[in-house]
């Protein structure tokens, strides 16, 4: 009964590559499931003025290296905020500054010029009791030819208001 033997071993090693195969498909399945319904939110200033605007953000200690890296910040063409797909670009070395230790960023924008400060996946709204620690982004200031302002804590959250999937303080 030679023949019986292999017959068992082969069956049994069939069973075994078709739990993997139908493993490999539920953890891809769910995979792909659990990132589908992720939705990143841009928070973004956009220069409307006729001149330059210079813009500041401080992190809060928490949102700060180690625990989060401050990213190059990016900017685009307003013109282009309505695209689905937005081609952020780094900003040129020579128009922003990022301090590590105090978790600052300055940035100066030209007219028309769009800047992404922060992305968060899932944010559900300025009333959800869990903005706060989402928004990494402890102060805000804006300095222009039209004047300046400056946002510190919550207040800097919530000038930011929703337009499709992004959230938008215009500088006139």
């Amino acid at each position: 009964m030679p023949g019986v033997g292999r017959l068992c071993i082969n069956e049994r090693s069939g069973g075994k590559r078709m739990m993997r195969k139908i493993l490999c498909v539920v953890l891809l399945a769910s995979a792909l499931l659990s990132t589908a319904c992720s939705v990143g939110y841009e928070f973004v200033i956009v220069n409307e003025s006729d001149g330059p605007l210079e813009v500041k953000y401080t992190f809060k200690p928490s949102g700060m290296p180690p625990d989060r890296p401050i990213e190059v910040p990016v900017f685009l063409g307003a013109d282009k905020l309505q695209q689905s797909e937005r081609a952020w670009r780094a900003l040129p070395y020579e128009r922003s500054s990022i301090d590590h230790k105090s978790g600052s960023v300055l940035v100066r924008l030209g007219p028309g010029e769009a800047l992404r400060v922060a992305e968060i996946m899932n944010y559900s709204g300025h009333e959800s009791e869990h903005s706060d620690s989402r928004f990494h982004i402890a102060s805000l200031s804006l300095d222009g030819a039209k004047g300046s302002v400056r946002y510190e804590g919550r207040q800097a959250l919530t000038q930011f208001i929703e337009s499709d999937a992004m959230y938008i303080i215009r500088y006139k």
